[in-house]
């Protein structure tokens, strides 16, 4: 890898609401930033960049994980560089930031792993990480009080890198996707209404994976979930299930890109602005940020010809890569430059109809 900073999974970049998007990162220093536009603020353009927590307060390079509880509330998660988790809440009620709190000791964390959270409701959240031995762990907090960790796979359960995503598509429902060894991508899902809350055994998902690949998880609409990797092959490939539709676990795996269409290493994010559509997006072969997208409505249900969002050379593999829908008709895409630098783009039906706006610089190199 060329940058030394992982690829951001979903929830890195939040639309928290329909009118603001939020984006957070670590520094070269460990200190974890921020950026956000809202459309009643600033004529809706993108802000200047504001610290959340001091230099050396994160591994540097690392993931920050958000996840908004309701309207008032949001949540920062990050990797300490001792290996424990902090976290920061932002309360909207009095506009401000809560100070820093420990939520995993140090030492829990392995030196390459994200970090996933997810919120089922709004008095919990679901934390997960890879342990030093490679083992899949969680901590729930309930009620303001966070319970132990515990592993939901064993040792050496995940590949290196950092491929680890998630998706809670209602209040009962936990799933959770890795990048496992020997080019497996797996999973384990926790029913809160069945079988006393226990997670399920770990399953796989799919095989002929790129190594480090990155992996993307959603729920589309209710009971229907989808995960989307990189193989071998250099397509993009994905699985999903309807479970309201009788799916019980994941359905044959299918290349949704040709080989080659992403690069190695490369970052991998995907957005549902409708319950019928996805887009997904990637950087290729040639740095370019790339995506393709599939709709029920659309090309008999197929996945369409992949589409290019920049130029080449755009960033290189490695580099984050944001993508967040605030509006059905509307979606954002964040990614660092081969400098660095932190850029934006955007698609909106109404303001540009089918054309990616050019990209605006949101945030210098750090």
């Amino acid at each position: 890898m060329q940058s030394g900073v992982p690829p951001v999974s979903p929830n890195d970049m939040l639309a928290w609401t329909p009118r603001r998007v939020l984006v957070y990162w670590t520094d070269k220093r460990g200190a974890v930033r921020g950026c956000a536009y809202d459309l009643d603020r600033n004529a809706g353009q993108w802000e200047a960049s504001f610290d959340v927590a001091p230099p050396a307060s994160a591994r540097a390079g690392a993931r920050v994980a958000s996840v908004a509880r309701s309207a008032l509330r949001l949540e920062l998660f990050w990797p300490t560089e001792a290996g424990a988790i902090q976290s920061r809440v932002w309360d909207q009620s009095a506009f401000r930031w809560g100070d820093a709190r420990l939520v995993v000791p140090a030492g829990a964390v392995r030196a390459d792993s994200s970090v996933v959270a997810l919120s089922r409701t709004e008095d919990s959240v679901d934390l997960f990480w890879i342990g030093p031995t490679g083992a899949i762990l969680t901590c729930q907090e309930t009620n303001e009080a966070w319970g132990a960790p515990m592993s939901i796979a064993e040792a050496a359960a995940a590949g290196p890198g950092f491929g680890l995503s998630g998706v809670a598509p209602d209040a009962a429902h936990v799933h959770l996707f890795w990048s496992g060894a020997n080019g497996t991508i797996n999973g384990a899902s926790r029913d809160f209404a069945d079988d006393e809350g226990r997670w399920s055994p770990a399953f796989n998902v799919g095989k002929g994976a790129q190594a480090q690949s990155s992996v993307a998880a959603l729920a589309t609409r209710p009971g229907r979930i989808d995960v989307f990797w990189a193989g071998s092959d250099g397509a993009v490939w994905s699985t999903g299930w309807d479970s309201v539709a009788g799916g019980k676990g994941p359905g044959a795996a299918q290349a949704i890109t040709p080989p080659g269409a992403i690069a190695p290493a490369s970052a991998l994010n995907a957005a549902a602005r409708l319950p019928l559509h996805v887009d997904v997006f990637f950087v290729g072969k040639a740095g370019e940020v790339a995506g393709t997208w599939w709709d029920a409505a659309a090309n008999g249900g197929r996945w369409n010809v992949p589409f290019t969002v920049t130029p080449p050379a755009a960033t290189v593999a490695g580099r984050p890569l944001a993508v967040a829908a605030r509006a059905a008709d509307h979606v954002d895409i964040v990614w660092r430059d081969p400098d660095g630098k932190m850029l934006a783009t955007f698609w909106d039906a109404a303001n540009v109809g089918t054309i990616w706006a050019p990209p605006v610089g949101i945030a210098p190199a750090s």
